[in-house]
C-alpha cells in the first residue's frame, strides 16, 4: 500500500467542548475527501472534520465501536487536553 493509498478516519470535532465522535474509517482519500466536503456546511459553530491516516485497515464494521479507531485518535491528534469520545447511543 503506498502512501497515495493509505485508508483515513475520519472524526467530527468540537472544540468547544473538546469532544470528537468517529465517523467513517477505512475510507479512501477520495471518499473522506467528499464526506468533509459534503457534510462540513452542515456543522455548527466550533466543529470541523478531522481527517488522520490509519496505519492499517480497521476490522470493525462501524467506525463509533472501533478501538483502533480510539487509538488512532490518541496517537494522531495531537490535541491537548486528549479529547473526550462521545460515543453513539
Amino acid at each position: 500500500m503506498t502512501q497515495s493509498e493509505r485508508l483515513k478516519l475520519i472524526l467530527s470535532y468540537d472544540r468547544t467542548r473538546n469532544e470528537y465522535s468517529l465517523v467513517a474509517h477505512n475510507q479512501s482519500a477520495e471518499a473522506a475527501d467528499a464526506h468533509v466536503a459534503q457534510y462540513t456546511p452542515h456543522l455548527r459553530d466550533g466543529c470541523s472534520f478531522i481527517v488522520l491516516v490509519q496505519g492499517r485497515p480497521h476490522r470493525t464494521a462501524a467506525a463509533h465501536a472501533c478501538r483502533a479507531c480510539r487509538e488512532t485518535v490518541a496517537r494522531s491528534t495531537h490535541l491537548q487536553p486528549q479529547p473526550k469520545l462521545i460515543k453513539e447511543a
